[in-house]
């Protein structure tokens, strides 16, 4: 599991645990090993992306000094990149409240699927 969630390539992983690729697409195969792997998968990924979250107040503020940096490119480019971030957020919280209301609107009045 941890070759699979640490190397490249399956190849790669096979390898490191010494076992031939085609063994490793056997386990990947079997569903409780797949059921695991993806789940293992889930958990790694889901830490990556709490550590960006904690780093983007930093990364905010560092774009909030640049634009006061004396280089006027700099100011530009920390300008262009908090737009670009604020136009990004407002285009997926549009679709967050559409997908929203239309998955209220798929439901019965007991909120089962129609």
């Amino acid at each position: 599991m941890v070759a699979l969630l640490t190397e490249p390539t399956i190849v790669a992983a096979a390898q490191m645990v010494g076992v031939s690729e085609k063994t490793l697409d056997r386990w990947l195969a079997d569903p409780t090993f797949a059921a695991t792997y993806r789940a293992a998968r889930k958990k790694v990924f889901d830490q990556a992306v709490n550590t960006l979250r904690a780093a983007s107040t930093e990364a905010v503020q560092t774009l909030r000094d640049a634009l006061s940096d004396v280089s006027s490119s700099i100011r530009l480019r920390a300008a262009l990149g908090i737009l670009d971030f604020g136009i990004k957020i407002t285009e997926m919280t549009d679709i967050e409240e559409r997908l929203t209301a239309l998955e209220r609107r798929a439901q019965d009045g007991n909120g089962k699927p129609v």
